[in-house]
């Protein structure tokens, strides 16, 4: 009997040390995870990216940075934090905390309970929702060209997929684009307005809209009700009338979820899932390939990027080029997945303010005084700020503490970016490569995309197109330091207007725009006259149909 008790009571204790061992690694899990769905040409692919900062989850790496912050702010010791105390926190956190005048930093941060005092939870919680839109993929364009998202101002039925008609007929769907009026639509009508003053690179970045097939679910990027709403008008093809949405929903094959999955969220048990299942199905997404992307930004050792797991098989190719480094094809998609060093780390700043520590110290009495303090060069610094104790000293483990301190918000902040590498739809339609599109391109553009319609549907998806999309990820830059920003996208060409105009001299003067053709809106005789010209019907008139017209005439 007693045997038999000890033999229970072991049980228990095993079972409750696999349930807090599973509790403790989906934590984990939790802490690294950013989840994507692929748009793939067959169907959504949930992908979960887990990223660790130093060994753990990034979430994980921001609590630890937000105790930091508080014990330093916590001025009274209190462990509480009053509105006095909350004013210091860093800027980094105030910026992306996203304050209005109803939503204060105040009232974001005191809220269980809003006592008007902000304890160690409350304050970790805020710091981690703050922080989250730093660690937003970003799509970043190297060039112009690819900063024009011209896929999904195409797509007029919404459904992610291009139709021949939808591409034809371009001009029609852009013409508020056409600023100027002369029936071409050049790249800069296409962009959003330029600010002088803003740094090259942010420019860059804040311009670049891209054609992506993917879908990032986190708070603040996409509702799962707009997820859904993707998902369907993409994939849904049953019982959809033209223009209509889909009111039925996916199928289990579609959504690859096993029967398991499938009996969990389909509740009606009618074998598909509907909108708002679906909702349950993005909010609890059930990766089928995994990647660990694995910074290293205050630890020694090498950054690495590995394919996780891949239980589904879809990846193929997979090339581990460098520990930091990994390409391959994702359910036809070809990727890339990088991590990137920062051009600054708080390493570089420690070893840079030691140096000038040495040179600044120049009666050599292994600290600095208020005179000495501006060999130091410390960015928006004062001597008092770094003289913690107030002593009229800064050694040197003082100034390793300042430089920690300042490099302690950057190190927290995680850049994440993807970009396309390729010709854009927007080049492959510019047949003559000069930042321009022309009625003419319109038209043809089916033509020369046909090779791209791999499942021959008739329609184009943006996973078919023929690009390598580049993920990479660091950590944030030094703001002790200064940092060269890289050439931005906008500092291209301007669109370029070539003499492709042949015909009698009455064709070329009325082809202004010097696209090859004349418009009926360039043509200054009669519609009926026009149209008699118009040979082929396709609304434009060419160099050989006005000679035909001269030599009939």
């Amino acid at each position: 009997m007693v045997l038999r008790r000890h033999w229970l009571i072991c049980c228990i204790l095993f079972a409750a040390l696999l349930a807090t061992n599973a509790n403790v690694a989906a934590q984990q899990e939790a802490d690294a995870s950013r989840d994507l769905i692929l748009l793939s040409a067959d169907g959504p692919v949930f992908v979960r990216i887990l990223l660790q900062v130093d060994g753990v989850g990034f979430r994980q790496r921001w609590r630890e940075y937000a105790d930091k912050v508080f014990a330093s702010i916590d001025a009274d010791g209190s462990r509480s934090l009053d509105m006095t105390e909350a004013d210091k926190i860093p800027a980094l956190i105030a910026a992306g905390a996203q304050t209005t005048e109803e939503r204060t930093l105040w009232s974001q941060m005191d809220v269980k309970p809003a006592d008007g005092k902000v304890g160690e939870e409350e304050f970790r919680v805020f710091v981690v929702g703050a922080l989250e839109g730093s660690l937003a993929i970003r799509p970043f364009a190297t060039t112009r060209a690819q900063a024009v998202a011209l896929f999904p101002r195409l797509d007029n039925d919404r459904d992610g997929q291009l139709s021949a008609a939808e591409i034809a007929k371009g001009y029609e769907t852009l013409r508020s684009d056409d600023i100027d009026g002369n029936d071409v639509i050049g790249i800069d009508e296409l962009l959003p307005p330029q600010d002088p003053t803003m740094p090259a690179e942010v420019r860059a970045t804040a311009d670049a809209e891209l054609d992506l097939p993917f879908i990032e679910l986190r708070d603040g990027s996409i509702t799962a009700e707009q997820a859904v709403k993707v998902l369907l008008n993409r994939y849904s093809k049953v019982g959809r009338a033209k223009g209509e949405e889909s009111s039925r929903g996916l199928t289990k094959k579609q959504l690859a979820l096993d029967a398991a999955a499938m009996s969990r969220f389909d509740g009606n048990r009618d074998g598909l899932l509907d909108s708002a299942e679906l909702v349950e199905v993005v909010n609890d997404p059930q990766p089928r390939v995994r990647f660990l992307v694995q910074l290293k930004v205050r630890s020694f050792g090498r950054p690495k990027v590995s394919l996780l797991s891949d239980d589904d098989k879809l990846a193929s190719n997979v090339q581990q080029t460098s520990s930091s480094r990994l390409a391959l094809t994702l359910a036809g998609v070809s990727l890339t997945m990088a991590v990137t060093r920062p051009r600054t780390t708080t390493r570089d700043a420690v070893n840079l303010f030691g140096v000038r520590f040495l040179m600044s110290d120049a009666d050599k009495n292994r600290y600095i005084d208020a005179q000495e303090f501006g060999g130091l060069a410390i960015p928006a610094t004062t001597f008092e700020a770094v003289d913690k104790n107030g002593d009229g000293k800064i050694f040197r483990d003082e100034l390793n503490a300042y430089v920690d301190e300042a490099n302690g918000a950057a190190d927290s902040q995680l850049e994440a970016r993807i970009s396309k590498r390729g010709r854009t739809l927007f080049q492959m339609l510019d047949d003559n490569r000069d930042l321009r599109l022309t009625r003419r391109e319109f038209q043809e553009g089916p033509k020369r995309l046909a090779e791209l319609d791999t499942n021959q549907d008739g329609r184009f998806a943006e996973a078919e197109f023929q690009h390598r999309y580049h993920f990479s990820f660091r950590s944030g830059e030094s703001p002790l330091l200064p940092t060269v920003p890289p050439a931005s996208a906008n500092a291209q060409a301007t669109p370029t207007i070539r003499d492709d105009t042949s015909g009698p001299f009455w064709f070329q003067r009325m082809d202004r725009n010097r696209d090859g053709d004349v418009s009926q809106r360039e043509f200054l005789g009669s519609p009926a006259t026009f149209k008699r010209l118009d040979v082929d019907g396709d609304g434009l008139l060419t160099g050989d149909e006005a000679e035909m017209a001269d030599k009939t005439e």
